[in-house]
């Protein structure tokens, strides 16, 4: 019986045991889930507020010329001597667009989701620098400003490069950042800086960033940086000819043919509107390119989404002022945070120099542009709250900050393919340099004595910065509402004629930025008498209707000849159509048309 009894017990415990480590494995298994989400729940929440703000509103629209671009060469082949898309070619922007089209089964909107995505996913590199620059409770408001920033989140619902580009400078950035202790990290920071260009070829401004960690460890911590550099470029080398050769073979007819797309493109659409091709006098409107542009890409396009000149528009961007006026003026040059986020932001010097102006262009600044900020507002609670307050130190930072916002008032909008700065202005140019120089005084007599300390109740701060946050967003949703509700003016323009006219019956004298809108909604369609006034006039005579844009470069000559009327204007509000928020439709019909319609009181 005794053993009958033991054997029982043995079968009772083998069975208990084998329920328990199968009951085991799962709740080690949640357990372990749990703890990753804990350990990163900081950055999952921000994806997830990022996606939760962009996925709902993301653009089925094609926001301009670039836009409608990269969906012709979706929909009717790579090609870049034909702009599908223009030089150089985009091609990891393409590759990743493509794969997202089959996903989505439309171009547009594959585009456009590419572009929420990846604008969200920025939070997650970016949360990791802001983390370890502020603090993680600074960090996370850091990141939530970045999140709703109104010029960042517009772009994010585009079929546009350039929010994908910031998703690539800003990883980067961060892996450049950590590559300054780990050669892992500054490894793959190299294959990262390759993948941004081949994403968007500006992106080469920010190759100095692979810099900072080779100088940090030549000049600080003295540890081996040759090898590292000397792989990172082998890498990056090798990275980029899995993207160049076939971005020349199938875009192009060989490397001949690629090199004269590029320089077609380049002498169109840069080399006329670099700095060195203002007006004259040439040295008074250089600098005063330099100042507007610096303006527009600093200090007010970023924090309220376009130039504009308003109250409201004011009372956004003085915070975000203040911010770098502080930064400016505590920062450290002894301080690798400091250093790093003037590396990053002196990428601005490209669009400023070689471009005509236009908003995005300064969308990958705008990450450190935040940084910036922060840090200048720690030192500014630092020295307003310190045991040691610098009431003249307090007084300057003020002083320099209201004069750059009087400059910025009085002086026009930065407009956009603004290339040669107007005449008018000036004074308003004059008080913006004044307020920068009081700040750089003010960095001067402050000296070495002022650091930023590290025990600034950044509580506080968070707090105010938080409600910063709130109105942010109230500017950053308005924008993304708008680009998600309606299309842009262009296409409304395009859609219009198409419904009004046979498109086999009209010659039209496009702008540049509507005939690609024509392309990709009218597919096969030529546009007949697109490229002389001649063809259009001729046209006209032979009985076709000539519709035209007021911003066809032949408008005049073309309603001299053939007496154009108005039939239609479409406008819009959104960021993402700064190339044209508004444009008119003109139409020059036949003889017996023209009767009819006057007769019918005109369309």
């Amino acid at each position: 019986g005794g053993t009958h009894v033991a054997g029982g017990m043995a079968a009772a415990y083998q069975r208990r045991r084998v329920t328990t480590a199968h009951a085991i494995v799962p709740r080690c298994g949640a357990a372990r889930l749990w703890t990753l989400l804990a350990r990163y729940r900081a950055p999952l929440a921000l994806l997830a507020i990022g996606l939760a703000l962009r996925l709902p509103l993301i653009s089925a629209s094609i926001d301009e010329i670039d836009s409608a671009n990269f969906v012709n060469a979706l929909q009717n082949g790579y090609d870049i001597p034909l702009l599908r898309p223009h030089a150089p070619g985009y091609p990891i922007y393409i590759f990743a667009g493509s794969l997202m089209a089959r996903l989505t089964g439309d171009p547009v909107t594959g585009l456009a989701l590419l572009s929420a995505i990846l604008g969200a996913l920025t939070v997650v590199p970016f949360y990791s620098l802001a983390r370890e620059f502020a603090g993680p409770r600074l960090g996370f408001v850091t990141s939530l400003l970045l999140v709703v920033n109104p010029l960042f989140w517009t772009f994010s619902e585009s079929a546009l490069s350039d929010v994908p580009s910031v998703f690539f400078v800003t990883l980067l950035a961060w892996l450049a950042y950590r590559g300054r202790s780990s050669d892992r990290a500054f490894l793959w920071a190299a294959a990262v800086a390759s993948l941004a260009i081949g994403m968007r070829a500006a992106n080469v401004a920010f190759l100095p960033m692979l810099a900072f960690p080779i100088g940090y460890r030549l000049w600080v911590t003295k540890a081996s940086w040759w090898r590292p550099a000397l792989v990172g470029a082998e890498v990056f080398a090798a990275i980029t000819m899995v993207w160049a050769v076939p971005m020349v073979l199938i875009g192009t007819d060989g490397l001949a043919g690629y090199l004269s797309a590029v320089d077609k493109q380049w002498a169109g659409a840069v080399r006329g509107y670099d700095l060195f091709s203002v007006e004259g006098p040439w040295l008074q409107n250089a600098l005063y390119r330099v100042e507007r542009f610096f303006s527009g890409y600093l200090l007010t396009n970023p924090w309220v989404g376009m130039e504009t000149r308003t109250p409201l528009a004011t009372a956004l961007q003085a915070p975000w002022v203040l911010g770098l006026a502080s930064f400016i003026v505590c920062a450290r040059l002894r301080d690798r945070r400091h250093i790093f986020i003037l590396i990053w932001l002196a990428g601005i010097l490209y669009p400023i120099v070689t471009i005509h102006f236009l908003p995005r262009y300064g969308l990958a600044i705008v990450p450190p542009l935040v940084l910036a900020s922060v840090q200048g507002y720690r030192a500014l609670f630092a020295v307003a709250l310190g045991e040691r307050r610098r009431t003249g130190l307090l007084a300057l930072i003020g002083i320099g900050t209201l004069l750059m916002l009087i400059g910025i008032k009085h002086q026009p909008p930065v407009a956009t393919f603004e290339w040669t700065p107007p005449g008018e202005g000036l004074g308003g140019a004059v008080l913006l340099a004044a307020g920068a120089l009081v700040l750089l005084a003010a960095r001067v007599w402050a000296g070495r004595r002022h650091e930023i300390a590290g025990s600034v109740r950044t509580g506080t701060l968070a707090m105010a910065l938080g409600a910063l946050v709130i109105a942010t967003a109230g500017t950053g949703l308005r924008f993304a509402v708008a680009g998600h509700g309606e299309d842009p003016p262009n296409q409304r323009l395009v859609q219009y004629a198409r419904t009004h006219y046979d498109m086999g019956r009209v010659a039209v004298c496009w702008d540049g930025q509507t005939h690609g809108y024509f392309e990709v909604l009218t597919p096969g369609v030529v546009p007949i008498g697109y490229w002389t006034a001649d063809q259009l006039i001729d046209a006209h005579r032979a009985g076709m209707t000539v519709l035209a844009t007021d911003q066809c470069v032949r408008f005049e000559e073309v309603d001299a000849a053939v007496g154009l009327m108005k039939v239609a204007e479409f406008a819009g509000r959104s960021p993402a159509w700064s190339k044209v928020l508004s444009i008119t439709l003109y139409a020059g019909l036949p003889s017996a048309d023209e009767a009819a319609v006057a007769a019918a009181g005109g369309r």
